[in-house]
């Protein structure tokens, strides 16, 4: 069985807060979306 798991790289992840509306937190490659934030204007 193929893992599903994306991980990113540093600038892969920068790149991608750029453009979002939610905040996401970078842990090990990996990206998730944090609660509680404040939504981006």
């Amino acid at each position: 069985m193929q893992s599903s798991i994306n991980f990113f790289t540093v600038e892969e992840y920068l790149q991608l807060e750029q453009t979002s509306e939610i905040r996401h937190e970078y842990l090990g490659g990996q990206v998730f979306a944090t609660s509680g934030g404040s939504k981006r204007t």
